[in-house]
C-alpha cells in the first residue's frame, strides 16, 4: 500500500521540422490524490526534441485493496492533435522484501552501486526489525522509508543503465537514462528528508550522498562528450542544437536553473538557424529545378526524356543555364549537409546526379549540332573552293587560246 513507482513515458514532435508551442498536460478524471506528475514535459518542443514525462503513484491506507483507480489525462499543443493518456493503477500489500531483497543482492558489490544499495538496504532493515520486535514505527517513517528504497533501485537501475551506455559510446541513451536517474535522486533525497528516526535516517542519508557523486559522475562525462560535439568543426547545426539542449537538460537535472536557461535559449537560436537554413537550401534547390526545366523547355525536341538542342544560337544560353542549375543543387546540399538535414542532402545529391547527367546529355547534343552545322559549313566552303579553281583553270585555259588563235596569221 505504501510503495510508491513511477512510470515515464517519452513525448516527442516526430516530424523533427516543426516547432510545437503551449504544450499543456490536463488532468480531466480520476481521483485528486496518489497519483501525481513528477516531471512535466516542457512548454514547447523544438524539431525532433523528446522529453520525459514522469508519474508518481503511491497509495496510503486510504485506498481500498485491490480496487483499480483510474486517471485520464490530456497532452495538448498548438497544432497537433490531443493525445488521451490513462494511468490506471490497483491497490496490493507491499512487503519489504521486495525492496530490500533486491538491494541486499547489490550491496555485495564493489563501488557506488555497492554503497548506495546497502546504506539503504541499511535503513531499511532497521524499519524492519522495529516492527518485527513490536516496536512503534510513525507512519511516515515507514512510507518515506519504503518510497526511499524504491527511488533508491530505480537510481540504481538508471545510473548502471547511463554507465553502460556511455561506456558504449550511447550518449544519447545515457541522457534519457541520466534524466530518469536525477529525477530518482531527487525522490530519493526528499523522502529520506521525511525520515524522522537517527539509526533510520543516517544510513539513508549515507546512500543519497553516494548516490549525488555517482550522479555527478555521469554528468561530468556526458557535458564532456557534448562540449567535444559543439567544438568539432564538422559538427552540423543540428548536432550543435541537441547538445546545447542536452547540455541545459543536465544543467536542470543538476540544479542549475540560471545556466540551463541561458542553454535552452542559444538551443532555441540554434533550432531557429537550422530552420533558416533548411528554408534557404529548399529554396536553392528550387532555382535548381527551374533553371533545369528551362532548359528542357527550350530543347528542340526531347528524346529518351533527354532535351536536344540543334540551334547553335542557343549554345551560350544552354551552357550558362547548365552550369547554374548545377551550382544551385551543389550549393543546396552543402546547405543540407550543413544543417544536418541528412535525407535532404541526399535527395538533393540524387536529384544533381541526375540532372547532371540530363544536362550534360543536352549539352552534347548541342557541341553535335555545332559540329554538323561545321561539317555542312566546311563540305559548303570545299565545294565552293572546287568550283572557283575549276573555273580560274577555265578561265586560264579560254584566255590562252584566244592568245593562239589571234597570234596565228602574223606568224604565217
Amino acid at each position: 500500500m505504501t510503495k510508491e513507482r513511477t512510470e515515464s513515458l517519452r513525448v516527442s514532435e516526430l516530424l523533427e521540422y516543426e516547432r510545437v508551442d503551449d504544450v499543456t498536460l490536463e488532468k480531466v478524471s480520476g481521483p485528486d490524490r496518489w497519483l501525481t506528475v513528477a516531471e512535466r514535459p516542457p512548454n514547447a518542443f523544438e524539431p525532433g526534441e523528446r522529453a520525459p514525462l514522469v508519474f508518481a503513484l503511491q497509495f496510503d491506507t486510504q485506498a481500498e485493496l485491490y480496487r483499480s483507480y483510474n486517471w485520464t489525462f490530456v497532452l495538448s499543443g498548438s497544432g497537433v492533435e490531443s493525445e488521451r493518456i490513462t494511468v490506471r493503477a490497483t491497490t496490493k500489500p507491499y512487503s519489504f522484501d521486495r525492496i530490500t531483497d533486491p538491494l541486499r543482492e547489490q550491496s555485495s558489490e564493489s563501488g557506488w552501486r555497492g554503497t548506495v544499495a546497502g546504506e539503504m538496504s541499511t535503513s531499511l532493515d532497521r524499519i524492519e526489525s522495529r516492527l518485527q520486535s513490536g516496536e512503534s514505527v510513525p507512519s511516515d517513517d515507514l512510507s518515506a522509508g519504503l518510497a526511499a528504497g524504491r527511488g533508491t533501485q530505480l537510481f540504481i537501475e538508471s545510473a548502471a543503465a547511463a554507465g553502460d551506455a556511455q561506456s558504449a559510446g550511447n550518449y544519447s541513451a545515457a541522457q534519457t537514462a541520466i534524466v530518469r536517474a536525477a529525477a530518482a535522486h531527487r525522490s530519493m533525497r526528499a523522502y529520506v528528508d521525511d525520515l524522522t528516526a537517527p539509526e533510520v535516517s543516517r544510513p539513508a542519508e549515507d546512500a543519497v550522498t553516494a548516490g549525488d557523486e555517482r550522479l555527478g559522475e555521469l554528468v561530468a562525462e556526458q557535458e564532456r562528450h557534448y562540449r567535444e560535439t559543439l567544438a568539432a568543426e564538422d559538427a552540423t547545426t543540428i548536432e550543435r542544437a541537441r547538445a546545447k539542449r542536452s547540455l541545459g537538460t543536465l544543467a536542470a537535472a543538476s540544479g542549475e536553473s540560471e545556466r540551463a536557461e541561458q542553454l535552452r535559449t542559444e538551443a532555441d537560436a540554434a533550432f531557429d538557424t537550422y530552420l533558416e537554413q533548411v528554408r534557404n537550401a529548399s529554396a536553392t534547390r528550387r532555382d535548381a529545378r527551374d533553371v533545369r526545366a528551362a532548359v528542357e523547355a527550350n530543347a528542340t525536341f526531347v528524346l529518351f526524356d533527354y532535351g536536344v538542342v540543334l540551334n547553335p544560337a542557343r549554345f551560350d544560353a544552354v551552357t550558362d543555364r547548365t552550369d547554374r542549375a548545377l551550382s544551385h543543387y551543389e550549393r543546396a546540399r552543402t546547405e543540407f549537409t550543413a544543417a544536418g538535414a541528412t535525407e535532404e542532402a541526399s535527395r538533393t545529391r540524387a536529384e544533381q546526379a541526375a540532372a547532371r547527367q540530363s544536362l550534360r546529355v543536352t549539352e552534347y547534343t548541342l557541341y553535335g549540332s555545332l559540329a554538323l552545322y561545321g561539317l555542312v559549313a566546311l563540305g559548303l566552303l570545299v565545294t565552293v573552293a572546287r568550283r572557283l579553281y575549276a573555273y580560274v583553270q577555265d578561265a586560264r585555259t579560254a584566255s590562252s587560246g584566244d592568245f593562239l588563235v589571234a597570234s596565228s596569221p602574223a606568224d604565217a
